[in-house]
């Protein structure tokens, strides 16, 4: 990591998370990306960014629900499918993670996930998922490129916006569900740790660079 002024991602959380408020995805798509180019290491990103992406997925659930009244369908198949082999996909990618975080060039990968699923949106613009075995592989591949690069939120958006009747707190559902599991697997598997002050320190940037600072939960809430 680069020596940096953390004004800069406290303005960055703080533009990336209004794009998160209006879309349903926004912290961990365009931050992992924007903070590999600052040379922040995946796992730094990773321990930096899920926090965050949770407490603004429930901020903005809330809302949507409690206070814009939004209707939130859910379809059925959808959830099972989303549930077993999203979450299957995401330990895979994990595990990944874990053994070739040091050989693997993450700027190239982030880049070509975020060069495929523009294509992939393009291609399946007026597409529904109507086959099957053509969803389940996708939502395990939505799972495998979360966990391995934070990045799958944007092939999310593409099976949750391919339905005309989807709006944003069923995006922000599925994606907290994403953000959650990846970031207790994610404590199991590369941190080996059960201990709950892990999920506090995130919300440090000076965790990652060894020093003294503000806490970075109030610029959320």
């Amino acid at each position: 990591m680069i020596g940096i002024d953390f004004n800069i991602i406290y303005l960055l959380i703080f533009l990336i998370s209004l794009v998160q408020s209006i879309v349903g995805v926004g912290i961990l798509v365009v931050g992992t990306p924007l903070m590999l180019i600052l040379k922040f290491g995946i796992i730094e990103i990773m321990y930096f960014l899920l926090p965050l992406s949770i407490l603004t997925s429930l901020i903005n659930l809330f809302l949507i629900k409690f206070i814009f009244k939004e209707k939130m369908t859910f379809e059925g198949k959808i959830i099972k499918h989303f549930f077993f082999i999203t979450i299957i996909g995401l330990f895979l990618g994990l595990i990944i993670l874990k053994y070739l975080s040091q050989q693997l060039n993450f700027n190239i990968i982030v880049a070509f996930i975020i060069l495929f699923s523009i294509l992939l949106k393009i291609k399946l613009k007026n597409v529904i998922f109507s086959n099957i075995l053509l969803r389940k592989f996708y939502l395990f591949l939505i799972g495998a490129v979360h966990g391995l690069t934070n990045s799958g939120g944007t092939l999310l958006t593409i099976l949750m916006f391919n339905k005309v009747d989807v709006v944003r707190g069923v995006v922000h559902f599925f994606y907290l569900i994403l953000a959650f599991v990846l970031l207790n697997a994610f404590l199991q598997l590369i941190y080996q740790s059960n201990n709950s002050h892990l999920f506090l320190m995130s919300f440090y940037p000076c965790h990652l660079q060894k020093r003294q600072c503000k806490h970075f939960f109030f610029l959320i809430v």
